[in-house]
Formats: C-alpha cells, structure tokens, sequence
C-alpha cells in the first residue's frame, strides 16, 4: 500500500509526500540459546518469526526556481528494505544423499532404474526439532529484528549557462539504519582461545559457524556535479563527476569479520570508489542531407546520417583489506589481520615480483592478538575506460528503416588489473599479478524496423 501527494503552493515552489508502510513474516529459525530448529507456524510456533511494523517511511520534495536559469532542489525520504530471513536452514532444503557403488555395498541408483523417490523429512508436531546437527550451519533471525531502512537526502542547485551549456551541482547522502549484517555468534570471543571461546562449543560442543543478524548502520556523503553540452549543432556532451565517502561495518553480501569487537569492523565501503568521472557524447558526422559536407547524391547516400557516440570512464580503485594467518589470533570465526607500522606507499608496479603497494608498511601481529591493521584500508588499482560505437540508419522505403551498429567495448584496449594480493603470509603480498577479462571486443548488429 501506498500513498502520495503533491501541490503547488506558489509560483516555482513544488512539494512532494508520500509513504510506504510494508510487512514481512518468517520461515526456519535456529536457537542458540537451546540448539533447536523452531518451524514457523507449526506447534506453538509463531507464523511471524520477526515481528516488526515501523515502517512508516515519508518523503518529501521541494524545488524552487530562483530565476529564469536557475533552480534549486533539495528532498528527503525513508526507504524500508525486506530483512533477512533463515531461509535455508533445514527442513526448508533437504536433500537425499546415494554414495556411489564400492566394494561393500551397491548403488541404488542406476542408469535404469533412475533416483528413488525422495524421502521428506518427518516435521515434528510441535515444529521444534531437538539437537540439529552440530556440523551444520545454521541462521538464526531475532523476532524483535528491526527492519533495515535508508534516509536519503540531498540538495542541488540547477544552472543553465551561455553557450548552450548547463552545470548541476549537488550534495546526495545517506544514512542506513539497522542494516543486517550477519554476526557468527559462535566465533570466539578471546584471541588464543581456540574453540574453546566458541559460546556454542561451550554449551553444546557446536563448532560450526552459527550465524545471526546485527543491525549495523552506513553513511555515505557525495559532491556530485554534472556539465552538459545540450544537443546542438549535431553534437551533444555530458560529463559527470561524483566525489564520495562511504563507510559501514560489512559488505552487502559478506558478514561482519571480526564479531569479537564489532567497532574494529567499521571502514570505507570495498565498493566505494572515492572519484568517479564518466563523460559521454554522441556526435553526427557533418556529411549528408542537411549537413555541410556531401549534401547530395551518391557521396551524401555513402558518407551521410553516421552517427559516433562514446564513454570515457575514469574511477580510483576499490578498497581491500590486509590479512594475516588465522593462527596469530587463534580465535576461530574472526579474521585475523597484520600490524600497520608506516604509511601505505603505493609505487603502483604491476606484475609478478613487482609490489603495488609499500609491504614495509606492515608486520606479523603478536600471538594472540588483533594486529592493528584496519578493515579496507588498501586502495587497488584504479580504471581507465573507453566504449565507442558507430551508428547508421538507412532508408528501406516509406515505414522501413534498417540500422547498422558498430560497437567496441574497451575500445583503448586499456587492462584493468584486479586487486593486489593482501595476505601478509604469501609471497605475493600486495603483488598485482591478473587482471578482469574485459579486453577489447567489438560487436556487429543489425536491426529492422518497419
């Protein structure tokens, strides 16, 4: 359900409204606290594993035209993202296992006879399953979970310029609240305790990962601004700039890495290139009907009606994390990282037995310790990129058009190296040594319209 408004209250003054309210259920949930499976909606279970209804999300919007060139912009919002469920926790998947022939016993599965009919586990009455396999890992969702939402705002100022030119500038930020980070809550809690710092090992001798769900926030502020060259003459630009910082406690699909001090894990984003530049054009070649060379027979029907357009994509590298051995730190579900012992050069040498960045920067931690190392703090490799494509339409008759495409991908056929190796125990410690699959291609198409 939804619901929206919006007015005009005065001359160049615009305001928006709305909001969403949502709702959401449950499925298979682990129990640490007593190591059971509880069902949902079986027995005395609860349908709703995690019950929750804030989310109330308003937005508004206001625009303002200062003058005949000039506007300003400004909103902001609250967005609700689904939570994260035990999804895949058993019974939810099963599966039937038939061990190949050996010298003891037959297969009971054969090209002839095919697979035998599933056998589904039995679910108990009261949707309780006692003492789940201790080897498997299981996800667990709190029933007073929160649900993760985003506030967005931002505010821009709009200007149109002589020449046909026209600049926006804008600040854009964010703010997640609650998001769901996973948090193995059977990693040990002191360094050198082996698994004998596991909660779960403790009470149950549960070695596996155990893994539930921690509401950790994001922040994210941007300077963005944007240049356009508005179509004109057969020529048209666009080039946009965005300056950022983001920061949060785990990647989207990853989970926090060290669950043993939470505040260790906050750090820029691994996704968030700090400068991004994109410039894109689209030009008509000036030959042909209309244009100023070729204007006329077979020269204008052979050179005339090409269309260049092109992308130029410049963006500083990702962030990476610098990694020790698990057994410097002995604390098993956590990750264990180098000391930083001097600033973080980067000579920006590329291949086997060349360093990317300054390895003297780091050392080995002390046994049975967090080094002090933090979390994406190793900038990789920046991109450099170029498509271009050619594009021609021809006449067929009345209602009959066919369009040629000539596209490169990479067309500089500039390598983008992957990031540098950041395992303080390899050899290869902060060695460039491969590179994305991306290199030059170019592709041929063909449509017809009629």
């Amino acid at each position: 359900m939804a619901a929206h408004a919006q007015a005009h209250p005065g001359p160049g003054l615009e305001l928006e409204r709305g909001s969403r309210p949502r709702f959401a259920g449950g499925f298979s949930n682990y129990n640490y606290l007593n190591n059971t499976l509880e069902l949902a909606g079986i027995g005395a279970v609860p349908l709703r594993i995690a019950d929750t209804n804030n989310n109330y999300g308003p937005r508004f919007g206001v625009s303002y035209r200062v003058t005949e060139k000039t506007v300003v912009r400004t909103g902001y919002g609250i967005s609700y993202f689904p939570r994260r469920m035990a999804q895949s926790n058993f019974p939810i998947l099963q599966n039937n296992g038939y061990p190949a022939a050996n010298n003891f016993v037959a297969s009971s599965v054969t090209m002839t006879t095919g697979f035998p009919a599933f056998t589904a586990f039995q679910l108990p009455q009261d949707g309780i399953i006692q003492n789940p396999n201790l080897n498997n890992n299981f996800g667990s969702t709190q029933r007073d979970l929160a649900s993760p939402y985003v506030q967005s705002w931002n505010f821009a100022l709009q200007r149109s310029l002589p020449g046909n030119f026209a600049l926006d500038l804008a600040y854009v930020g964010n703010r997640g609240v609650n998001n769901q980070s996973d948090y193995n809550v059977n990693a040990s809690m002191t360094p050198g305790s082996a698994n004998n710092g596991r909660l779960l090992f403790q009470q149950f001798r549960r070695v596996a990962d155990t893994s539930t769900f921690v509401g950790t926030n994001t922040w994210y502020h941007s300077l963005q601004a944007k240049f356009d060259w508005r179509f004109s003459r057969g020529f048209m630009l666009t080039t946009a700039y965005t300056w950022s910082k983001g920061l949060n406690f785990s990647e989207d699909n990853g989970g926090v890495a060290i669950p043993l001090r939470l505040t260790l894990n906050k750090a820029r984003m691994n996704d968030n290139r700090t400068h991004t530049f994109v410039q894109s054009y689209i030009y008509e070649l000036p030959f042909g009907k209309g244009k100023k060379w070729a204007t006329g027979g077979a020269p204008a029907w052979i050179a005339g009606g090409w269309q260049l357009q092109g992308i130029l994509t410049l963006m500083t590298g990702q962030w990476v994390t610098p990694g020790a051995a698990a057994a410097f730190l002995n604390a098993p579900g956590n990750a264990s990282r180098p000391n930083v012992i001097g600033p973080i050069r980067y000579p920006g040498l590329i291949g086997p037995g060349q360093k990317f960045f300054d390895v003297s920067a780091f050392s080995a931690p002390a046994q049975n310790s967090l080094g002090s190392a933090g979390r994406n703090i190793i900038v990789g490799p920046g991109i450099v990129n170029v498509d271009a494509s050619l594009f021609r339409d021809f006449r067929i008759r009345e209602g009959m058009e066919l369009t040629l495409r000539v596209e490169s991908f990479n067309f500089s056929n500039t390598p983008h190296f992957n990031n540098p190796n950041t395992d303080l125990s390899s050899r290869q410690f902060g060695e460039v040594s491969s590179a994305m699959e991306d290199q030059r291609q170019f592709q041929i198409g063909l449509t017809l319209r009629f």
